[in-house]
Order: C-alpha cells, then structure tokens, then sequence
C-alpha cells in the first residue's frame, strides 16, 4: 500500500491522544489504493459493501474498513481444482 501524506489522511480526535487510533482517509486516496474511480468508490460506498464515515458532506474511510472491503472482494486462485 502506497505511504499517504498528511494531507491524505483526516487524523480523529482520539487519534491525537492514541497512537494506535484510526486515520480517516479520504475519498481520492482509497480509490487510488484500490485503482478505481471515485465514482466506482461512491457506488460502493452506496450498495453497502464498502464501509465509510461521512462528515458533513465528505466521505471518508478508516484503512481496517478498505482492508476488509478488499478481503471480501478478493478472487485470487485457489488450491481447488475447477
């Protein structure tokens, strides 16, 4: 996973007094992690498979929520035989 700048992350208030608090990404950053749109990001974020806390207007993601949204959703090969 790529290193996100500070600009990239929205740090909770819990965040200042834990260090093992989570960072709340934004949506430009998750969908580059995931190499999709923003759109693709929203109709995720709409259909209910991709976690997200909105403030205000803005949508945003902690890194367990993109994780497991990526685990859920990850088809690679399996030891089966087809």
């Amino acid at each position: 996973m790529p290193k996100t700048s500070t600009t990239d992350h929205i740090p909770t208030r819990s965040h200042a007094q834990t260090p093992n608090a989570a960072r709340l990404l934004k949506l430009s950053v998750v969908a580059r992690q995931l190499g999709v749109s923003t759109i693709t990001v929203r109709r995720r974020v709409r259909d209910g498979s991709l976690a997200h806390v909105r403030i205000r207007d803005r949508l945003y993601f902690t890194e367990a929520d993109v994780q497991a949204f990526v685990a859920r959703n990850h088809h690679g090969a399996s030891s089966e035989p087809f």
